[in-house]
C-alpha cells in the first residue's frame, strides 16, 4: 500500500524546502506572538547536499526535527510569515516576525 502524506506533513516539508531555497542558515523567531513565545530559532545545516532543518524552543535545548502543531493552520500561517519576511528582505524591508541569516 502507498504511504499518504498528511497535510501537515506537506507544509513541514514545504517550510523546510522554502528555507533552503532561499539560502536560510538561521530564522530567529521576533516579536511578541505565539510562535516566537514558543521558538527560540530554526538552524539549517548542509552535509554533503543533504540539508537538515533544526527547530528550538524556548525551553528546550534539544532541538526537534520538525514543527509540531495541532493544527494545520499554524502551519500555513507560519509558512505566510515566513515568505511575508522572506519578501521584505529581499525588497531592504525591516522584517516583522523573523531574523534571518543566509548562507551566501
Amino acid at each position: 500500500m502507498a504511504k499518504t502524506t498528511t497535510t501537515k506533513g506537506l507544509y513541514q516539508k514545504l517550510i523546510k524546502q522554502t528555507l533552503i531555497d532561499n539560502h536560510v542558515k538561521i530564522m530567529a523567531f521576533k516579536g511578541n506572538n505565539k510562535f516566537a513565545k514558543k521558538y527560540s530559532h530554526v538552524y539549517i545545516t548542509i552535509d554533503a547536499h543533504d540539508y537538515s532543518m533544526w527547530v528550538y524552543l524556548n525551553d528546550l535545548e534539544t532541538p526537534l526535527e520538525n514543527f509540531h502543531f495541532g493544527f494545520t493552520l499554524d502551519y500555513a500561517r507560519l509558512m505566510d510569515m515566513i515568505e511575508t519576511d522572506l519578501f521584505n528582505v529581499s525588497h531592504g524591508v525591516e522584517t516583522q516576525y523573523f531574523e534571518f541569516r543566509m548562507y551566501y
